[in-house]
C-alpha cells in the first residue's frame, strides 16, 4: 500500500503521478483495478484540446485546424466525473462502436474489466494523456490526441493518413492501441508521456518507439515528421548491443518532458537524448531527477548516482 486510505478509498500497491500544476494520479489495486483523480484535471475543467495537422500531397500545403468546443474534456483520467474524486477509470471495449448520449453516459457493453500492472500519466496542463499496461502487456491510452500522441492509427504516411478515432481529437476513457505491438512483435518494458509525444522501449532493451508531435526531433526520427503514427525511433534506439569500447550496453528506461525525450542506460545514467532538451534547466534537472527516481522504484534501473 503506497499511502494510507481513507475509510471509503482502495488501497493502492501503486500510484503514478503528473508532474504538472494538475497533480493527475493513476491508482493501481493489488487486483489490478485502475482508479483516477486530480488537483485540476481537464476532466470537469472547461479545456480546449485544439490540434493542427499539416500534410503535404501533391505539391500541396494542407492546413486543418480543429477546434473542439470549450464544454469538451481532454480525458487524461479516462472517466467523467469530478477530477477530485477518486474514481474507477474506463476501458473502452475494442470491439464496441462507442456511442455517447447527449448526458454523456455510456452504454455499458462499450466498456470492459482490464487487469493493469502499471500506469504512467503527464503531458501538460492544457494537453495531457495517461497510458496503462496490462496484465497481457497492451498498452492503453487516454487523453488529448491532437498531435496523435495516443497512436491509435497505423497509417505509415503519419499525418496524411491518421484517423481519430471516433472522430474525436480527445478520448475520455483508456483506448486499446492495438498496432504498437503488431510493429513491436515484442512486449513493451517501459512507456515515458511527453508534452504531445509517447515514448515506449521494447523488452528487447535495445528498441525504442515514438509517436505524436515530432517538430522538435523529440521523437528520434531522423526527419523530424511534424507528427508521427507509431514507429522505431532511430535516434533513440540502440544501433549495437555494445559501445565503443566493446562493453555490452541495453536501456533500462526512457523519459520525456515538454518537448525532450531520453533515455537511462541500466546505471541510471542519461544515454541519449533527443528533442527540444535546451529548456529551463532547473526544469530539465528536476525531470531527469524524477524519471530516474521513478525508474529506480519501478527496478528498471540501479541507483548507482
Amino acid at each position: 500500500m503506497v499511502s494510507p486510505p481513507k475509510d471509503d478509498e482502495p488501497e493502492f500497491e501503486s500510484i503514478s503521478k503528473s508532474n504538472d500544476s494538475c497533480r493527475n494520479n493513476i491508482g493501481i489495486t493489488s487486483k489490478g483495478q485502475v482508479f483516477t483523480w486530480g488537483k485540476c484535471s481537464h476532466l470537469g475543467k472547461k479545456k480546449k484540446c485544439i490540434g493542427l495537422v499539416i500534410s503535404i500531397q501533391f505539391m500541396y500545403l494542407i492546413v486543418i485546424v480543429f477546434y473542439l468546443l470549450p464544454t469538451k474534456r481532454t480525458g487524461q483520467l479516462g472517466r467523467p466525473g469530478k477530477a477530485a474524486h477518486i474514481l474507477p477509470a474506463l476501458f473502452s471495449n475494442p470491439n464496441h462502436e462507442d456511442r455517447i448520449s447527449s448526458e454523456r453516459k455510456t452504454d455499458s457493453s462499450s466498456h470492459i474489466h482490464v487487469k493493469a500492472s502499471k500506469a504512467y500519466t503527464g503531458g501538460t496542463k492544457d494537453a495531457g494523456h495517461s497510458a496503462v499496461i496490462d496484465s497481457e502487456g497492451h498498452l492503453w491510452l487516454t487523453g488529448c490526441d491532437r498531435w496523435q500522441q495516443l497512436g491509435l492509427g497505423a497509417n505509415a504516411n503519419g499525418a496524411s493518413g491518421y484517423t481519430w478515432k471516433n472522430g474525436r481529437l480527445w478520448q475520455e476513457s483508456f483506448q486499446k492501441n492495438i498496432h504498437l505491438l503488431q510493429l513491436m512483435k515484442t512486449g513493451i518494458r517501459d512507456v515515458a508521456i511527453g508534452g504531445d509525444h509517447t515514448v515506449v522501449l521494447s523488452e528487447n532493451q535495445r528498441d525504442v518507439y515514438s509517436f505524436g508531435k515530432g517538430a522538435e526531433g523529440q521523437l528520434g526520427i531522423v526527419t523530424k515528421p511534424f507528427v508521427s503514427c507509431p514507429v522505431r525511433s532511430k535516434e533513440l534506439s540502440l544501433s549495437s548491443a555494445r559501445n565503443v569500447n566493446g562493453d555490452a550496453q541495453k536501456i533500462g528506461a526512457v523519459c520525456a518532458v515538454r518537448h525532450c525525450s531520453f533515455t537511462l542506460d541500466e546505471n541510471n545514467n542519461v544515454l541519449k537524448r533527443v528533442g527540444k532538451c535546451k529548456m529551463d534547466k532547473d526544469l530539465l534537472l528536476k525531470a531527469v531527477r524524477d524519471c530516474k527516481e521513478k525508474s529506480v522504484g519501478d527496478a528498471l534501473v540501479t541507483e548507482t548516482n
